[in-house]
């Protein structure tokens, strides 16, 4: 089953509201119970059929997963609460209970790629890297030479400026400072590239234009983007642009699934055993709770998420500009407090800056890859950090249960900011109690103690948040 990836802020993490007295194996395992049907919180193991209204196929198989948690569509969640092992049942999702169409996730898009200049300048190391060859010193007959690159491209050198350095009596060649001056030429007004990333190169007066490829109707793939393609519904090649449709490709469709419950597993609630193992003050927790509870926007959050068309975990945005990596939680604060102090989108070179000069040095090469996407710019939000995922690194559970988007919520006359993140099995109901228990338990000093019990003494595949 094609399963749905689900973004959710950080800042609205937290467990269920369950503090009432727990049993000391936190509920077990009950394998043996034929009656037992499905509740939130359990894993369930099915089979299924998925069908358009039409009797069309899309998807036939096995599944397993946690109910409440987010793993697949909302309305096959809700399909098998109720039901017992073997039992079978016909579900009718509408859209908005399986894929919604989003219309922020259908855009114009330039079919221009890149302007490649004519003539260029490049350093002799770029040069031999390129082209993968090795230029001699002074070698006149490098000169109006034509290199392959590509099978549609070659250059031909025009000119070579030669660099040294002088050390004691030798010289030596300096090829980050050799510049070597280049024709490009291109195979032009031909489809070249794979049949899912075509591209021609155009040529104008003074650059070649890499141009994509696009046929209304087809489905091309675009990496970065939350499923991984899109559907082109029409093409203005005078214009150069095409609008694009990053929906699922069954958004906006109603699905018919056949569903057989072939297993129940009752998860022991694991957030109710840390609070126990952690000495929290249950009428403290009970009132977080309903704080994260009445606070908690996990919808209105997750759609937003999925607007940025980004799918790679751990990740963040500022203002257009993203990144691959989130190099550590001092880097994240700064970042926070410098956007508001601005009150403005950072610029790349700011973030980088900051980056830079609050990560260890042995994370520095992260910094470099700040890149700016179209796609993932939202003007009127300065920061939206999204992808945290806990289970990779321990700086990522700090940045995650801290509070920090806590201090955004707090700030006034700032555009929306928040913080996504990721727990698996912690979507939905589990997510806005989550966060509110990391509260509870920071301020009352067991932070450490609390992140430790979820997130490393007890397997995520064996227990649930859900209550």
């Amino acid at each position: 089953m094609k399963k749905i990836l689900v973004l959710i802020f950080a800042g609205v993490i937290l467990i269920s509201g369950c503090v009432e007295e727990e049993k000391e194996d936190g509920g077990g395992i009950d394998d043996v119970n034929e009656t037992k049907i499905v509740e939130r919180g359990d894993l369930v193991g099915i089979s299924y059929t998925g069908k358009l209204t039409n009797g069309t196929i899309f998807d036939k198989g096995t599944d397993e997963f946690i109910t409440g948690s987010g793993e697949v569509v909302k309305g096959l969640d809700n399909a098998v609460i109720g039901m017992g092992i073997g039992k079978t049942k016909n579900a009718s999702l509408n859209p908005e209970d399986a894929y919604p169409v989003n219309e922020s996730l259908i855009k114009n898009v330039s079919m221009i790629a890149v302007e490649i200049p004519l003539i260029d300048n490049v350093s002799l190391k770029e040069f031999e890297r390129v082209v993968g060859v090795t230029i001699h010193i002074n070698d006149p007959g490098v000169i109006n030479k034509t290199f392959e690159v590509t099978p549609y491209h070659n250059v031909t050198i025009l000119n070579i400026i030669w660099e040294y350095g002088v050390n004691g009596t030798s010289m030596t060649l300096l090829k980050d400072e050799t510049t070597v001056t280049m024709r490009n030429k291109y195979l032009l007004n031909t489809p070249v590239g794979s049949k899912d990333n075509m591209f021609k190169y155009i040529m104008n007066d003074s650059a070649i234009i890499k141009k994509h490829v696009y046929k209304a109707g087809e489905t091309v793939s675009m990496s970065g983007t939350q499923y991984g393609y899109a559907m082109v519904l029409n093409v203005s090649e005078d214009e150069n642009t095409a609008t694009l449709d990053f929906n699922h490709e069954l958004a906006g469709k109603t699905l018919i699934y056949e569903i057989t419950v072939n297993d129940i597993r009752k998860l022991p609630r694991i957030i109710p055993m840390c609070v126990k193992e952690t000495g929290l003050d249950k009428e403290l927790f009970q009132a977080c709770y309903e704080s994260g509870r009445k606070n908690s926007i996990i919808e209105e959050n997750m759609k937003l998420a999925r607007s940025y068309n980004v799918s790679f975990l751990p990740a963040f945005v500022v203002g257009c500009a993203y990144t691959v990596n989130v190099p550590s939680a001092e880097f994240v604060d700064r970042l926070v407090d410098e956007t508001i102090e601005e009150d403005r989108i950072l610029t790349k070179s700011e973030a980088e800056s900051i980056c830079v000069n609050t990560v260890p040095e042995e994370s520095r090469p992260y910094c470099g890859i700040i890149i700016h996407s179209n796609q993932s710019c939202r003007e009127d939000n300065k920061i939206v950090i999204y992808g945290f995922s806990d289970l990779k690194c321990d700086h990522c559970a700090d940045i995650a249960l801290a509070g920090g988007d806590k201090k955004l919520r707090e700030t006034p006359n700032i555009a929306f900011e928040t913080r996504l993140l990721h727990i698996p099995y912690a979507e939905y109901e589990g997510s806005d109690k989550l966060a509110s228990a990391a509260e509870c338990a920071r301020d009352q000093g067991v932070f450490d103690e609390f992140k430790n019990c979820v997130f490393k003494k007890y397997s995520l595949e064996e227990v649930t948040l859900i209550e």
